[in-house]
């Protein structure tokens, strides 16, 4: 993995196409969509996706207290709100390193702005999602571990959102879009991103 340090703002628009560190890709996250699952699956367990758990079951997730990654499972994205992320940052999972939450569109900045109480996280991605500039800081400025974070098609965020992401002292790779901002607003020309690879962000295993 490419470690990138303390990019300039060129630098970090320069990653518009994200580039994944695949690892773990012999096991598969367990999936969650029931107290049923919940119950069956080993406490041991440190990778899971959750699926369509009602939210009184949330709170049972705290059986997996070695939980490392946890992902939203396809297809559930839409009907995860504040309510559930919530629930999530009341969790004890000091091991807990990765987040997805990818096209979580109807978690707010509030839902987003809990995850702070996961001081553990290391790489959170919230591709699509409607986070906006005031709830990434929190979660920039706010999280000691965090190394990693992709904002992409997160149309809400602006150069206030991206300055705040520079400024962090834990962030090495970013994934983001430059669509819907241009390179006016963003005070960067063409050749000023040319030459640069994409930063890596560590995923979720596949």
């Amino acid at each position: 993995m490419e470690h990138i340090m303390k990019p300039p703002v060129p630098l970090l628009l320069a990653a518009t196409t994200l580039l994944f560190a695949i690892t773990g890709c012999g096991h598969q996250p367990a999936y969650i969509g029931s107290a049923r699952d919940i119950a069956r699956t080993s406490s041991t367990e440190s990778m899971i996706a959750v699926g369509q758990l009602p939210l009184e079951d949330w709170p049972k997730l705290q059986k997996f207290a070695a939980l490392e990654h946890m992902r939203t499972a396809p297809g559930t994205a839409p009907a995860v709100t504040d309510d559930h992320i919530m629930a999530l940052s009341n969790l004890k999972v000091p091991k807990l390193r990765q987040i997805s939450l990818s096209y979580c569109r109807e978690v707010t900045d509030v839902g987003f702005g809990a995850l702070r109480r996961l001081t553990s996280i290391e790489g959170l991605q919230l591709i699509g999602t409607s986070i906006t500039d005031d709830g990434l800081k929190v979660l920039v400025t706010e999280l000691p571990n965090l190394k990693g974070i992709n904002v992409e098609k997160c149309r809400a965020i602006t150069v206030t959102g991206l300055s705040a992401i520079r400024e962090s002292k834990s962030i090495r790779s970013v994934g983001l879009s430059l669509d819907p901002l241009s390179q006016a607003s963003t005070g960067l020309r063409q050749s000023n991103v040319a030459g640069h690879r994409p930063a890596l962000l560590p995923n979720l295993p596949c």
